[in-house]
């Protein structure tokens, strides 16, 4: 009996469904302030790989981190920015893409976590197979294996060369003028180059947003959103300014590419960056409304079942990368915080006597205090929106009408949440709002979709 219940656990911890389920019991996502940004229900790639390793009963870290990578690719979480592979580092933020384990879709064995099936192997003498999970040696393959790779691993192996080498400096000028360059210096243009490719790649989201998005649900007519009224004001919600944005980070990276074919070692960046830095109000905008577009397209979803199937269907194209639309509706937000760590790397590896001394410090501070404004005007339409949305749907017995005035302008929101009150053998779920002037107490009551709240008397 002890051994197959050793054997069930080890194969237990193989299935890609039980680590899943296992991580969501036990991670506990939080609110964090990344790049003077604030980002909700998040948690860190160190805090997922410690709990991977807990759960898999194991002590390897690369290994992990590969199961992690799987879970990823199967869209059980997602990093807010969608720039890089799951890593196993704390400044590393992750999103679990269902709200609950029942929602995700975790499928699938990590055949290196299974147990051997020969029964005279053991972890002090394995046996002979080199597919065997205790055997830890490479196979080598033969002559005739590199000779003629399939033409699937030989895209990938292009493809991964081309991000590799395009994501470096030195891998984009002759090797005459990285050989005349310091290696100073050549940090320096790194961090240069890093900010150039990634604005292109900004850009180039914000352009997808644009052709896979916006365009098909303004142009589809009824098939999607029924009403031409509803689908423009649903669409304006959803995406609100981003095309302006779209029109400042394409004119950004043009400027910076053209730098970059002026000058192989560019002498100076903070110019550029200044010209373009006080354009940036649109941001801000964008930022303070994310939170009303997320509500509108959330609803959306559970109320409309075709656009449901048409943000399914879009959110597996190839050209999506793996990442939900809610994942590139937030990258302006990541991306305006992201410039003062470039800038800030730029600024430490460049030299006394540099223009750029003086004027990346001026560009930081310029993009800080528009992050402090996308903040405060994040939390004040937050609230506001939060209740006026409780307003819609509060409503009182004929006998009690009472307005509590949620929309004046000095009214906040506490705390709110959900309590059982228990009666003669059942129990029923009561909606808890603290306002700054009332305490209510609430039915809750769903329809469309959507919560709705009774409340029954006032007592005094």
């Amino acid at each position: 009996m002890k051994g197959k219940t050793s054997n069930s656990r080890g194969n237990r911890v193989a299935l890609l469904s039980y680590i899943a389920m296992k991580m969501y019991k036990r991670i506990l996502p939080d609110d964090v302030i990344k790049d003077g940004v604030e980002f909700h229900y998040l948690f860190t790639g160190k805090e997922a790989v410690d709990q991977i390793i807990d759960i898999s009963v194991g002590s390897d870290r690369n290994r992990a981190l590969m199961i992690g990578r799987t879970l990823e690719s199967l869209d059980v979480f997602h990093g807010i920015d969608g720039e890089r592979r799951f890593m196993d580092a704390a400044s590393e933020l992750y999103r679990f893409t269902a709200k609950t384990i029942e929602l995700a879709q975790a499928t699938g064995v990590f055949t290196s976590q299974t147990p051997c099936y020969s029964p005279t192997c053991t972890t002090d003498r394995p046996c002979y197979s080199n597919c065997c999970p205790k055997v830890k040696r490479r196979i080598k393959r033969t002559r005739s294996q590199y000779a003629r790779p399939d033409k699937v691993n030989k895209e990938k192996t292009l493809h991964f060369f081309f991000l590799t080498s395009r994501a470096l400096w030195v891998h984009s000028v002759p090797k005459a003028v990285i050989a005349a360059t310091p290696p100073q210096e050549r940090k320096r243009q790194e961090c240069i180059y890093e900010l150039i490719y990634t604005e292109e790649d900004f850009a180039r989201d914000l352009e997808y947003i644009n052709n896979y998005w916006i365009k098909p649900l303004t142009t589809a007519g009824d098939s999607i959103i029924s009403g031409s009224e509803k689908r423009e004001q649903l669409v304006q919600q959803i995406f609100w300014n981003i095309a302006e944005i779209e029109k400042i980070s394409s004119a950004l990276s043009s400027a910076l590419v053209q730098r970059r074919k002026e000058q192989e070692v560019i002498d100076m960046i903070g110019d550029v960056m200044m010209a373009f830095v006080y354009q940036f109000e649109p941001y801000v905008a964008y930022g303070s409304h994310q939170v009303i577009g997320k509500h509108h397209f959330e609803l959306e979803k559970r109320r409309n079942q075709k656009f449901a199937q048409f943000v399914k269907a879009t959110e597996r194209k190839p050209q999506s990368r793996r990442l939900e639309l809610n994942g590139y509706l937030t990258k302006p937000t990541t991306r305006l915080g992201r410039y003062n760590l470039l800038l800030r790397e730029i600024l430490k590896n460049t030299p006394q006597g540099n223009p750029d001394r003086e004027i990346i410090p001026q560009a930081m501070n310029a993009i800080a205090n528009l992050l402090a404004r996308v903040n405060e005007e994040t939390g004040r339409i937050e609230q506001q929106f939060t209740l006026q949305q409780i307003d819609e749907r509060m409503a009182f017995k004929s006998t009690s009408i009472f307005d509590l005035k949620l929309r004046d302008a000095e009214r906040e929101l506490v705390m709110q949440g959900k309590m059982k009150r228990k009666g003669h053998g059942s129990s029923e779920d009561l909606q808890v709002f603290l306002f700054d002037h009332y305490l209510v107490f609430a039915k809750i009551k769903t329809h469309n979709h959507a919560e709705h709240f009774k409340i029954s008397r006032k007592v005094r």
